[in-house]
């Protein structure tokens, strides 16, 4: 029987499902705790810093190209990006949701239309949501974004544009979730997204796929690892593998899994979901041009599962929430390692 410990921290109101993200996002807490004294000692003034008034020329609606800047140094590269995207560096870890549509089949009867290939979605909206415990919303026209809201979700990839999402009700006050827009055409794979993204700006990158790993996932793993940034591989809706390969498996057998049985394909699902992907990337690294020193972490996650989890109405028989928890306690240690690990003021900006 799976025990889920439930930490409540009084000061943010805020429930973790585990122990091991309540120390991690403790950690991540300190550290902005700790910097703003040190800032507060080298400049009196550092409180009134806002985002704002870093760049006269903030826009609302960023556009793809517009932070590929030539010419000028990473550190006004960077503050360019979090100037136009108005993002809190200050008192907040901002990490970067993004990824490419996954390529996959079309389930028709008719043999010729099986073969086509279309682009589905990676289900960056929905991860952003479970995380936080939110529900999803479909996308309609007049949709108004709040930060603390759900994002919209739908059939194909809704974000146009990059979005910020803070927890409801500031309950997880030093950490921002950014949903990206995804390459929507293999044409534009070979594009310099990290660029034309200003990924370089963010503590960290979440690179979510729903089909297969392809070039565009190691062009922006290889990016990360030159800007030194940590960057983790999310196989999202392993759920549905899993439901898969118990279905498969109870027929083998005739009957209903046993607890041991069903903890078995759990495993065998999520180890080979990490070996699929390892040879993916492997494989694209052998005919690429670009070498990755190595691979990132994967993780296989259930975002739905998780948000059940956290709202308390998990189903017993359903999936778990797999590598959800242990995937937020390694980006929250991450960042803290990564912040902790800059030069001169702990802070890339400077």
């Amino acid at each position: 029987m799976c025990i889920v410990f439930k930490v409540m921290m009084s000061t943010a109101g805020l429930i973790f499902s585990g122990l091991s993200i309540y120390a991690a996002y403790t950690a991540l807490k300190k550290y902005f705790s700790d910097r703003q004294q040190r800032l507060a000692l080298l400049n009196p003034f550092a409180s009134n810093f806002t985002p704002r008034n870093m760049d006269n020329t903030i826009v609302d609606c960023p556009n793809a190209n517009q932070f590929s800047v030539a010419g000028v140094s990473i550190q006004q590269k960077i503050a360019r990006v979090r100037a136009k995207l108005r993002m809190d560096n200050e008192n907040t870890a901002n990490i970067a949701v993004c990824g490419n549509s996954g390529t996959g089949k079309f389930n028709d009867s008719d043999s010729k239309n099986s073969r086509s290939m279309c682009f589905l979605t990676v289900g960056k909206s929905t991860f952003i949501n479970c995380i936080r415990g939110l529900p999803d919303v479909e996308m309609k026209h007049g949709f108004i974004h709040i930060e603390d809201g759900p994002a919209p979700v739908g059939i194909m990839d809704t974000t146009m544009e990059p979005m910020k999402y803070r927890w409801p009700q500031n309950t997880v006050p030093c950490v921002t979730l950014w949903d990206l827009p995804v390459v929507r055409s293999m044409a534009s794979v070979n594009t310099d997204y990290f660029e034309e993204q200003g990924l370089y700006a963010f503590d960290c990158l979440l690179l979510l796929r729903a089909g297969r790993f392809t070039q565009f996932d190691l062009l922006i793993c290889n990016r990360a690892h030159q800007y030194k940034i940590p960057v983790v591989l999310v196989i999202t809706k392993g759920d549905q593998d899993v439901e898969s390969n118990r279905k498969i498996k109870r027929r083998q057998l005739g009957r209903q899994l046993t607890a041991e049985e069903d903890e078995q394909v759990i495993s065998k699902t999520k180890a080979m979901l990490k070996e699929n992907a390892t040879a993916e990337l492997s494989a694209i690294r052998s005919r690429s041009t670009n070498t990755l020193v190595e691979i990132p972490p994967i993780f296989v996650v259930a975002p739905q599962s998780y948000r059940d989890q956290l709202n308390g109405v998990l189903d017993l028989g359903g999936c778990p929430p797999l590598e959800t928890t242990q995937l937020t306690e390694h980006f929250l240690t991450a960042i803290v390692n990564y912040r902790s690990q800059t030069t001169g003021d702990n802070d890339k900006t400077n």
